[in-house]
């Protein structure tokens, strides 16, 4: 069973919103990136902070290195309640740095070297903080419906009626997994 949630969109069920447990997750997009036997690590793709990428490059310096033209956000995400000092960005699938979560299509990269390397910063996404679920933990909450899961995929996430507070992220997300293959978002469709 471990593995089958990588590369999906979680939604939190909202009856689940008001347990504690899972107030963190109200509202909130998020892109497994990585599900295994050692847990599960995913990013919030639908909240942001306020201000813009270059006032986060004072008290990070790893992140002036990135332009905020090149990125498929300008908006730093706020990517979930755990690891929030610990800035990531979000590219097209590479194998090359030394700290960094892979799965066939993106990365998620923390390494100083990732920041540095302007060829994977095109269409990418910059943000501070994540999500994560220790073994077999994820697996349990799904089972228990406490989470809705689309697996990330251009035609069914693109047939998916989503509220407004939830399009916005898909279109960021599928932007930042198709763009290789010239895709663009453009009012919520995906054309050539």
């Amino acid at each position: 069973m471990s593995g089958f949630l990588t590369d999906n969109v979680l939604i939190a069920n909202p009856a689940t919103t008001d347990l504690p447990q899972f107030a963190a997750s109200a509202e909130k997009l998020i892109y497994v990136v990585h599900h295994g036997d050692d847990g599960a690590v995913g990013v919030c793709l639908n909240e942001y902070f306020g201000k813009p990428l270059a006032d986060f490059s004072e008290q990070y310096e790893i992140l002036a290195s990135v332009s905020p033209l090149s990125l498929a956000s300008v908006t730093v995400h706020s990517g979930g309640p755990l690891a929030t000092e610990l800035p990531w960005i979000l590219s097209r699938a590479v194998d090359i740095y030394p700290h960094q979560i892979n799965n066939k299509s993106l990365s998620l990269n923390f390494s100083q070297e990732a920041f540095a390397d302007p060829s994977i910063h095109m269409d990418a996404l910059v943000g501070l903080g994540s999500f994560s679920w220790g073994p077999g933990q994820l697996e349990k909450e799904v089972s228990g419906f406490m989470w809705h899961c689309f697996p990330a995929q251009k035609p069914l996430l693109n047939r998916l009626h989503f509220e407004h507070k939830y399009q916005s992220a898909v279109d960021t997300l599928l932007t930042a997994k198709y763009s290789s293959e010239s895709y663009r978002v453009s009012s919520g469709e995906l054309c050539h």
